[in-house]
């Protein structure tokens, strides 16, 4: 799955510096993209990460993820121009 590929590029590689996901992308073993993000902060603890969601979350839930993992969370859809100006 394309998670699994995730997960296997963030195990093998030594330096990675921005991980964008999706934060509802899920397999079948239940793992989320959220489970990809906690595991980037885990091995890249200064490497920016930005969940994109098109889920309404509430403004504790939203806190809670931005802060756990030091991360930003854009909603959906979201041009490439707001992608590029929260990866700087």
């Amino acid at each position: 799955s394309s998670l699994e590929k995730a997960l296997l590029f963030i195990k093998n590689e030594s330096e990675i510096s921005i991980l964008i996901t999706d934060l509802n992308l899920n397999d079948p073993q239940g793992r989320t993209g959220l489970y990809i993000a906690q595991t980037f902060r885990e091995k890249f603890h200064q490497s920016p990460i930005i969940l994109l969601t098109g889920a309404v979350l509430s403004e504790e839930d939203e806190n809670h993820l931005i802060s756990n993992l030091n991360g930003k969370l854009l909603s959906k859809p979201c041009s490439s121009e707001v992608l590029l100006k929260h990866a700087a």
